[in-house]
Protein backbone atom coordinates (compact mmCIF):
# COMPACT_ATOMS: atom_id res chain seq x y z
CA UNK A 1 0.00 0.00 0.00
CA UNK A 2 1.76 3.22 -1.04
CA UNK A 3 1.94 5.80 1.41
CA UNK A 4 0.65 9.57 1.04
CA UNK A 5 3.65 11.66 0.13
CA UNK A 6 3.04 15.31 1.72
CA UNK A 7 3.80 18.34 -0.16
CA UNK A 8 6.67 20.36 0.64
CA UNK A 9 5.76 23.51 2.47
CA UNK A 10 6.78 25.86 0.13
CA UNK A 11 4.41 23.77 -2.23
CA UNK A 12 1.19 23.86 0.07
CA UNK A 13 2.27 27.85 0.59
CA UNK A 14 2.17 27.86 -3.31
CA UNK A 15 -1.56 26.47 -3.28
CA UNK A 16 -3.00 28.27 -0.89
CA UNK A 17 -1.78 31.32 -2.54
CA UNK A 18 -3.65 30.40 -6.24
CA UNK A 19 -6.73 29.20 -3.93
CA UNK A 20 -6.76 32.86 -2.25
CA UNK A 21 -6.27 34.34 -5.58
CA UNK A 22 -8.89 32.57 -7.24
CA UNK A 23 -11.50 33.17 -4.45
CA UNK A 24 -10.42 37.04 -5.02
CA UNK A 25 -11.30 37.06 -8.24
CA UNK A 26 -14.55 35.63 -7.92
CA UNK A 27 -15.95 37.74 -5.19
CA UNK A 28 -14.25 40.83 -7.75
CA UNK A 29 -16.35 39.64 -10.70
CA UNK A 30 -19.12 38.79 -8.70
CA UNK A 31 -18.76 42.93 -7.77
CA UNK A 32 -18.98 43.52 -11.00
CA UNK A 33 -21.76 41.92 -12.23
CA UNK A 34 -23.81 43.36 -8.69
CA UNK A 35 -22.95 46.93 -10.50
CA UNK A 36 -23.86 45.77 -13.81
CA UNK A 37 -26.99 44.84 -12.49
CA UNK A 38 -27.91 47.65 -9.88
CA UNK A 39 -26.66 49.99 -13.01
CA UNK A 40 -29.40 48.27 -15.48
CA UNK A 41 -32.15 48.77 -12.43
CA UNK A 42 -31.31 52.53 -11.79
CA UNK A 43 -31.96 53.26 -15.41
CA UNK A 44 -35.19 51.48 -15.39
CA UNK A 45 -36.07 53.43 -12.07
CA UNK A 46 -34.86 56.85 -13.51
CA UNK A 47 -36.53 56.18 -16.99
CA UNK A 48 -38.23 59.36 -17.74
CA UNK A 49 -41.85 58.93 -17.59
CA UNK A 50 -45.54 60.90 -17.12
CA UNK A 51 -48.27 61.01 -14.60
CA UNK A 52 -49.86 57.68 -15.84
CA UNK A 53 -46.20 55.80 -15.76
CA UNK A 54 -45.63 55.69 -19.60
CA UNK A 55 -43.05 58.15 -21.43
CA UNK A 56 -45.40 59.83 -23.49
CA UNK A 57 -44.41 58.16 -27.01
CA UNK A 58 -42.55 60.31 -30.39
CA UNK A 59 -44.05 57.78 -32.51
CA UNK A 60 -47.00 56.12 -33.56
CA UNK A 61 -45.66 52.79 -35.35
CA UNK A 62 -47.86 50.40 -36.23
CA UNK A 63 -46.66 47.07 -36.49
CA UNK A 64 -48.56 44.91 -39.48
CA UNK A 65 -46.44 41.97 -38.85
CA UNK A 66 -47.58 41.49 -35.47
CA UNK A 67 -51.27 42.66 -36.15
CA UNK A 68 -51.48 40.24 -38.68
CA UNK A 69 -49.97 37.33 -37.94
CA UNK A 70 -50.23 37.04 -34.39
CA UNK A 71 -53.52 39.03 -33.59
CA UNK A 72 -55.90 35.75 -32.54
CA UNK A 73 -53.53 34.57 -30.71
CA UNK A 74 -53.02 37.73 -28.74
CA UNK A 75 -57.05 38.29 -28.84
CA UNK A 76 -57.24 34.76 -27.08
CA UNK A 77 -54.54 35.56 -24.34
CA UNK A 78 -56.53 39.05 -23.42
CA UNK A 79 -59.38 36.87 -22.63
CA UNK A 80 -58.02 34.04 -20.30
CA UNK A 81 -55.29 36.48 -18.55
CA UNK A 82 -54.34 33.36 -16.03
CA UNK A 83 -52.89 31.67 -19.43
CA UNK A 84 -50.90 35.18 -19.85
CA UNK A 85 -49.90 34.68 -16.79
CA UNK A 86 -48.70 31.20 -16.86
CA UNK A 87 -46.46 32.06 -19.75
CA UNK A 88 -44.69 35.00 -18.89
CA UNK A 89 -43.65 33.39 -15.63
CA UNK A 90 -42.77 30.62 -17.53
CA UNK A 91 -40.87 33.00 -19.94
CA UNK A 92 -39.41 34.95 -17.10
CA UNK A 93 -38.46 31.76 -15.49
CA UNK A 94 -36.48 30.41 -18.40
CA UNK A 95 -34.57 34.00 -18.76
CA UNK A 96 -33.55 33.73 -14.81
CA UNK A 97 -32.35 29.92 -15.55
CA UNK A 98 -30.35 31.37 -18.22
CA UNK A 99 -29.23 34.22 -16.94
CA UNK A 100 -27.82 31.78 -13.48
CA UNK A 101 -26.55 29.83 -15.28
CA UNK A 102 -24.41 32.47 -17.54
CA UNK A 103 -23.45 34.33 -14.06
CA UNK A 104 -22.52 31.36 -12.04
CA UNK A 105 -19.84 29.97 -15.12
CA UNK A 106 -18.63 33.53 -15.32
CA UNK A 107 -17.72 34.03 -11.81
CA UNK A 108 -16.34 30.37 -11.97
CA UNK A 109 -14.41 30.42 -15.32
CA UNK A 110 -14.53 33.01 -16.62
CA UNK A 111 -11.29 34.57 -17.83
CA UNK A 112 -12.63 37.67 -20.29
CA UNK A 113 -14.20 41.18 -19.22
CA UNK A 114 -15.86 40.90 -22.73
CA UNK A 115 -18.83 39.93 -21.27
CA UNK A 116 -19.55 42.52 -18.67
CA UNK A 117 -18.34 45.40 -20.65
CA UNK A 118 -20.76 43.68 -23.86
CA UNK A 119 -23.90 44.20 -21.20
CA UNK A 120 -22.76 47.44 -20.20
CA UNK A 121 -22.37 48.90 -23.39
CA UNK A 122 -25.63 47.34 -24.94
CA UNK A 123 -27.72 49.01 -21.73
CA UNK A 124 -25.99 51.92 -21.32
CA UNK A 125 -26.65 52.81 -25.03
CA UNK A 126 -30.15 51.73 -25.08
CA UNK A 127 -31.15 53.82 -21.81
CA UNK A 128 -29.19 56.72 -22.24
CA UNK A 129 -29.08 57.51 -26.38
CA UNK A 130 -31.88 54.77 -28.12
CA UNK A 131 -34.86 55.43 -25.78
CA UNK A 132 -34.43 58.99 -25.56
CA UNK A 133 -34.69 59.61 -29.39
CA UNK A 134 -37.19 56.82 -30.10
CA UNK A 135 -40.53 56.23 -27.46
CA UNK A 136 -43.52 54.28 -29.64
CA UNK A 137 -46.89 54.34 -28.44
CA UNK A 138 -48.23 51.17 -26.45
CA UNK A 139 -51.21 48.92 -27.90
CA UNK A 140 -54.55 49.19 -26.96
CA UNK A 141 -53.84 45.15 -26.48
CA UNK A 142 -50.52 45.41 -24.74
CA UNK A 143 -51.01 42.15 -22.37
CA UNK A 144 -47.17 42.73 -20.74
CA UNK A 145 -48.04 42.81 -17.08
CA UNK A 146 -47.14 41.72 -13.45
CA UNK A 147 -48.29 37.83 -13.21
CA UNK A 148 -48.38 37.23 -9.79
CA UNK A 149 -44.72 36.33 -9.76
CA UNK A 150 -41.54 37.99 -9.30
CA UNK A 151 -38.38 38.28 -11.52
CA UNK A 152 -34.68 38.92 -11.14
CA UNK A 153 -34.12 39.92 -14.72
CA UNK A 154 -37.26 41.04 -16.30
CA UNK A 155 -39.32 44.06 -15.47
CA UNK A 156 -42.76 42.96 -15.24
CA UNK A 157 -44.87 46.05 -15.04
CA UNK A 158 -46.39 47.89 -17.90
CA UNK A 159 -43.90 50.30 -19.68
CA UNK A 160 -43.37 51.34 -23.34
CA UNK A 161 -39.21 51.24 -22.80
CA UNK A 162 -39.80 49.45 -26.29
CA UNK A 163 -36.48 50.41 -28.43
CA UNK A 164 -34.56 48.06 -28.67
CA UNK A 165 -35.66 44.85 -26.99
CA UNK A 166 -33.54 44.63 -23.93
CA UNK A 167 -35.10 41.11 -23.43
CA UNK A 168 -33.81 39.96 -26.54
CA UNK A 169 -30.53 41.61 -26.32
CA UNK A 170 -29.90 40.26 -22.78
CA UNK A 171 -30.95 36.16 -24.25
CA UNK A 172 -28.45 36.70 -27.21
CA UNK A 173 -25.47 37.78 -25.33
CA UNK A 174 -25.96 35.45 -22.58
CA UNK A 175 -25.71 32.46 -25.46
CA UNK A 176 -23.10 34.23 -26.96
CA UNK A 177 -20.84 33.75 -23.38
CA UNK A 178 -22.66 30.64 -23.23
CA UNK A 179 -21.72 29.56 -26.56
CA UNK A 180 -18.17 30.44 -26.46
CA UNK A 181 -17.07 29.42 -22.54
CA UNK A 182 -19.17 26.37 -22.11
CA UNK A 183 -17.84 22.97 -23.61
CA UNK A 184 -20.61 21.24 -24.18
CA UNK A 185 -23.52 21.89 -26.70
CA UNK A 186 -26.98 21.69 -24.70
CA UNK A 187 -26.58 24.39 -22.76
CA UNK A 188 -26.48 27.03 -25.89
CA UNK A 189 -29.02 24.70 -27.31
CA UNK A 190 -31.03 25.60 -24.42
CA UNK A 191 -30.09 29.08 -24.60
CA UNK A 192 -31.37 29.46 -28.27
CA UNK A 193 -34.59 27.64 -27.39
CA UNK A 194 -34.86 30.41 -24.71
CA UNK A 195 -34.10 33.46 -27.57
CA UNK A 196 -37.20 32.12 -29.62
CA UNK A 197 -39.67 31.59 -26.44
CA UNK A 198 -38.92 35.08 -25.36
CA UNK A 199 -39.70 36.76 -29.06
CA UNK A 200 -42.61 34.33 -29.25
CA UNK A 201 -43.67 35.88 -26.07
CA UNK A 202 -42.70 39.51 -26.29
CA UNK A 203 -44.63 39.84 -29.51
CA UNK A 204 -47.88 37.98 -28.44
CA UNK A 205 -48.18 40.01 -25.83
CA UNK A 206 -47.36 43.44 -27.55
CA UNK A 207 -44.90 44.11 -24.96
CA UNK A 208 -42.29 45.11 -28.20
CA UNK A 209 -42.78 45.73 -32.08
CA UNK A 210 -41.30 43.42 -34.20
CA UNK A 211 -38.70 45.99 -35.23
CA UNK A 212 -37.60 46.07 -31.14
CA UNK A 213 -36.78 42.55 -31.38
CA UNK A 214 -34.97 42.89 -34.95
CA UNK A 215 -32.84 46.03 -33.47
CA UNK A 216 -32.44 43.61 -30.45
CA UNK A 217 -30.80 41.01 -32.08
CA UNK A 218 -28.56 43.79 -34.09
CA UNK A 219 -27.76 45.78 -31.39
CA UNK A 220 -26.78 42.66 -29.42
CA UNK A 221 -25.06 41.54 -31.76
CA UNK A 222 -22.48 44.31 -32.68
CA UNK A 223 -21.68 45.50 -29.09
CA UNK A 224 -20.64 41.89 -28.72
CA UNK A 225 -18.41 42.04 -31.49
CA UNK A 226 -17.26 45.07 -31.01
CA UNK A 227 -16.46 45.31 -27.38
CA UNK A 228 -13.27 43.46 -27.86
CA UNK A 229 -12.06 46.92 -28.18
CA UNK A 230 -12.40 47.55 -24.35
CA UNK A 231 -11.95 44.16 -23.60
CA UNK A 232 -8.69 43.16 -24.99
CA UNK A 233 -7.27 45.83 -23.46
CA UNK A 234 -8.16 45.40 -19.94
CA UNK A 235 -7.43 41.95 -20.17
CA UNK A 236 -4.13 42.32 -21.16
CA UNK A 237 -3.03 45.41 -19.41
CA UNK A 238 -4.53 44.60 -16.52
CA UNK A 239 -4.01 41.42 -16.35
CA UNK A 240 -7.28 40.36 -14.00
CA UNK A 241 -9.48 38.52 -16.21
CA UNK A 242 -7.11 37.25 -19.09
CA UNK A 243 -2.87 37.42 -18.92
CA UNK A 244 -0.72 40.24 -19.13
CA UNK A 245 1.14 39.43 -22.52
CA UNK A 246 4.52 39.70 -20.51
CA UNK A 247 2.97 37.23 -18.37
CA UNK A 248 1.82 34.58 -21.20
CA UNK A 249 5.59 34.78 -22.67
CA UNK A 250 6.77 34.47 -19.63
CA UNK A 251 5.28 30.96 -18.66
CA UNK A 252 5.44 30.32 -21.79
CA UNK A 253 9.52 30.24 -21.75
CA UNK A 254 9.65 29.00 -17.82
CA UNK A 255 7.53 25.92 -19.83
CA UNK A 256 10.04 24.99 -22.54
CA UNK A 257 12.68 25.83 -19.76
CA UNK A 258 11.15 22.92 -17.30
CA UNK A 259 10.32 20.99 -20.24
CA UNK A 260 14.61 20.77 -21.36
CA UNK A 261 14.93 20.64 -17.77
CA UNK A 262 13.32 17.46 -17.97
CA UNK A 263 14.28 15.66 -20.67
CA UNK A 264 18.25 16.09 -19.67
CA UNK A 265 17.10 14.89 -16.38
CA UNK A 266 15.84 11.84 -17.94
CA UNK A 267 18.99 11.22 -20.05
CA UNK A 268 21.41 11.29 -17.28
Amino acid sequence: MKEHLLLPEEQLQEASNKGNKKLIKMMIKLVIILTIYITWILCKIFYIKDDNGYVNPLYDFKDNFMIIVLKGFTDYLSQILQLRDIILIFASLALDFLFFFTIINFICYGNSSKFPFGFLIFFLFRSAVVQNLFVLKMYDTYLFDFPGFYSICVPLYPANDFFYSGHIGTCLLLSFYVRDNVKYKLPFFIACVIIMIETIVMITLRAHYSIDIIFGFIAAHYFFINVHIFSEFFDTRVGFFGRPKKSIETRKIKKIYDQLENDFATKV
